[in-house]
């Protein structure tokens, strides 16, 4: 349990949504599901009794989390493609994203109105339209560099289509929220998955290490909130104003998106 200093310094950094639980969370939980048993039995005639089995994990801890809207969304984009999956079927990122959206104002539709609805939604389509071409195009032979590039890329691109909503809602930026997100997103990402292996193969090395990395994104918290003094504060602009600055950010991926399809697939820094 963090203390409230604690949970302070992560919101005046702008990193505050990852301690959330989020999709990032159930794609680690999906990902080791995927790795233990999606990945072995997607070809076997077995792979539809799986389904339930798959599916009873992810939507059992989205209501263990309380569901919030962020991980509905994630479970039911989670659970479509599971099911596209097991039946040898390719989706798009935006059609689950559509449908998810969908399906989910269909049960509540004061769910548009709800924050936590718009800021998961507005970032993954523009992870969608954006973040998925530019990582496309870039090819990276080394591991750590190219997760470490990807990681940047999802980090910039989900604080961009936040940016707006957060103004318009919070009436603050914080102008260094980027510098911050690129350094406590990969920490956060790799605690993350050891948690999981703490829970498969509980240990001392494994509990040693979940306390040692917790430690450490809470010193970098510590060390970020130098860059509070770059957030700007009281901003109060017009929903009109939000929407000038969505036109411009979709015309912005747009142009940018042609651009990119001219080059061909991983001749951005193929050597490194």
């Amino acid at each position: 349990m963090l203390l409230r200093h604690e949970r302070d310094a992560f919101r005046q950094t702008g990193t505050a949504h990852l301690l959330a639980l989020s999709g990032m969370h159930l794609g680690v939980l999906y990902a080791l599901v995927n790795l233990l048993v999606v990945r072995w039995v997607r070809f076997s005639r077995l792979r539809w009794l799986c389904l339930p089995v798959v599916l009873s994990l992810v939507w059992g801890y989205v209501f263990i989390a309380g569901a919030p809207q962020s991980l509905v969304r994630a479970a039911i984009m989670v659970s479509v493609l599971c099911v596209s999956t097991f039946a040898s079927r390719s989706v798009e990122l935006l059609h689950l994203l559509s449908l998810s959206a969908m399906l989910m104002l269909l049960y509540d539709p004061s769910n548009l109105w709800d924050i936590g609805f718009q800021l998961s939604f507005v970032a993954v389509f523009f992870i969608a339209i954006l973040y998925v071409p530019l990582s496309n195009v870039i090819v990276i032979r080394n591991n750590v560099v190219r997760w470490s590039v990807q990681l940047l890329l999802l980090s910039v691109v989900a604080q961009m289509a936040t940016a707006p909503l957060s103004i318009y809602w919070f009436h603050a930026f914080p102008a260094a929220g980027f510098l911050a997100s690129v350094v406590m997103v990969p920490v956060v990402s790799v605690l993350l998955y050891v948690g999981v292996a703490a829970l498969l193969f509980p240990c001392v090395l494994t509990g040693w290490m979940v306390s040692r990395f917790a430690q450490i994104i809470l010193w970098c918290s510590d060390c970020m909130q130098v860059l509070t003094a770059f957030t700007i504060r009281s901003l109060y602009p017009s929903l009109f104003s939000v929407l000038l600055m969505y036109l411009g950010l979709l015309l912005f991926t747009f142009r940018l998106r042609r651009q990119l399809s001219a080059i061909p697939v991983g001749q951005m820094y193929p050597s490194l």
